[in-house]
């Protein structure tokens, strides 16, 4: 058994380990989160927080963690084992030695959540083994991350446009407010919107799509000079003939009005247009648009628990790894 720090050419394989070690249980067996496509270009990653676990040169182990200058924690970003080789520690070796990565930048903490750009865990599954394996190596619920990453999904094919819905939409339009699939010319439009009310990089991400020769749709609610006032998406569909989208929010301005659950079954509907069978997102207990979501057939497929563990910073850090162990 040998540990070694992550290289750009273990990218296919720590994928191909990704899907065989989790399957469905993090995220759908389809997709690949953001966090490991852009592994080695995600601006805060160092392959010195990035650990291997290799067995006769194959990869069967891999746990990566980040951390920022302005942040006195780091995040634990990653941490999974082939089902062939666990409970031989190996999965704990991989945790201590991303560990002592931050321990090296005087961090006291390591957190496990969603806070943070590209992230892949979104906590721990509260009812998969991982969530004892963590607490047992000395991690907590970390309650001042405020509210608890859920999963949800729901069957596209199943889906309806209920009466209630068919009513709000009626009642917009009798404001000037249409709900609608976007059109290549709408993107500055929807970018602007989104980059005054919601932070965080979902204008760029808008942008980009726009950029595309055939973009995504997103669904959204336009005022009749043209104003985007809420959107939902962009609605992708996978190879897999699976929905999901980016982001949904409302103008604080025109909220009450059934905006929301406007553009978000005109999502649902677009997906069913095009045949597609199952959709899923993530969003959190918190969320008042959780409710939405449920009257449009979504259920809470996983629950995740943000996590995080002190530790005490010695002032030297040990030699990390040892070629064989």
């Amino acid at each position: 058994m040998k540990f070694r720090y992550a290289k750009k050419e273990d990218l296919e394989e720590i994928l191909v380990l990704y899907k065989e070690s989790f399957g469905n249980n993090i995220y759908p067996s389809f997709r690949n989160p953001s966090a490991l496509l852009n592994l080695f270009e995600y601006p805060n990653f160092s392959s010195e927080g990035a650990i291997i676990a290799e067995d006769k040169a194959k990869i069967i182990g891999f746990g990566w963690s980040i951390v920022k200058k302005d942040k006195p924690y780091g995040h634990l970003m990653g941490l999974f084992v082939h089902p062939d080789y666990r409970k031989q520690g190996i999965g704990s070796r991989i945790l201590k030695l991303v560990e002592d990565y931050v321990k090296k930048y005087s961090k006291n903490e390591i957190k496990i959540n969603p806070s943070i750009e590209q992230y892949f865990f979104l906590g721990i599954d509260i009812n998969s083994p991982a969530y004892n394996f963590f607490r047992k190596r000395g991690f907590k619920e970390d309650k001042e991350f405020g509210y608890l990453p859920i999963w949800m999904e729901a069957k596209i094919k199943d889906w309806k446009t209920s009466k209630k819905v068919r009513k709000i939409v009626e009642d917009l339009k009798k404001e000037d407010i249409e709900i609608r699939l976007s059109r290549k010319n709408d993107g500055k439009k929807i970018s602007q919107f989104v980059g005054r009310s919601f932070p965080g990089g979902w204008h760029q991400i808008i942008l980009n799509n726009f950029k595309m020769e055939n973009p995504d749709p997103v669904a959204i609610a336009i005022t009749k000079d043209e104003r985007v006032i809420g959107f939902t998406g962009p609605l992708y569909i996978d190879s897999a003939n699976i929905g999901t989208l980016g982001a949904v929010g409302v103008d604080s301005e025109f909220r009450k009005k059934g905006i929301g659950t406007a553009v978000f079954n005109q999502a649902c509907a677009y997906w069913k247009s095009k045949g597609v069978d199952t959709a899923h997102l993530w969003t959190g207990t918190n969320n008042p648009a959780v409710k939405i979501y449920k009257e449009a057939g979504f259920f809470i497929v996983a629950t995740y628990m943000p996590m995080k563990k002190k530790f005490k910073v010695p002032s030297v850090i040990s030699k990390r790894i040892s070629t064989n162990d």
